[in-house]
């Protein structure tokens, strides 16, 4: 079997575009709408790919099951106040992803790759989690996950780099998302758009 793989070595994320944007006040995150099977088809779904889970703010880019399962099945440990967020991603909110692929049969053991790639918001920070349940945080404001990946953070580097003032992230997160959708087939109105 071979795996299609990203340019970072992951598991291909397939169709989907969410991007998020660092603010003063928090994370503002957006999604797309668009699923697809495997003959290609492309469907707009009314389940955002954004949800909560106590404190964390959920967008997913993959396999749909996965958003599925996650949110109706994904239950953590709420983070103790002393706990680096970071820490507690990777520590206690990764394992539990893990456990529930494993035991929803996302994945057949708990060494395979997700089907999928998720960026979690919590605590005004946005982390990825990779199909290999590995955890980064950009350095950056703005970060991306899904086909239209580098087409959103193109159009927030863009807009930050210009010095355009952002005042309204809503927008700019809009901004990036419309760059994605106008661009890549596997993205498409409308959209949604949170704070986290």
């Amino acid at each position: 079997m071979r795996l299609n793989l990203d340019g970072h070595g992951h598991l291909n994320t397939g169709v989907t575009i969410i991007v998020s944007l660092r603010t003063p006040d928090g994370v503002v995150v957006g999604a797309d709408s668009c699923l697809s099977d495997e003959s290609g088809n492309r469907n707009r779904s009314r389940l955002p790919k954004l949800f909560r889970i106590g404190a964390v703010l959920i967008g997913y880019a993959g396999d749909a099951r996965l958003g599925e399962v996650l949110r109706y099945q994904l239950q953590l440990a709420e983070r103790h106040p002393k706990t680096d967020a970071a820490a507690w991603i990777s520590t206690v909110v990764a394992p539990a992803i893990r456990q529930v692929a494993v035991d929803h049969h996302l994945v057949a053991e708990a060494a395979d790759l997700l089907p999928g790639t998720l960026l979690l918001v919590t605590d005004g920070r946005a982390f990825i989690l990779h199909s290999d349940y590995g955890v980064s945080e950009p350095v950056e404001r703005y970060a991306a996950i899904g086909s239209g990946e580098r087409l959103a953070v193109g159009a927030l580097h863009g807009l930050l780099h210009l010095g355009i003032e952002l005042d309204d992230p809503e927008a700019a997160i809009k901004a990036a998302l419309s760059a994605a959708a106008e661009h890549d087939v596997g993205c498409m109105a409308p959209f949604t758009v949170e704070r986290g």
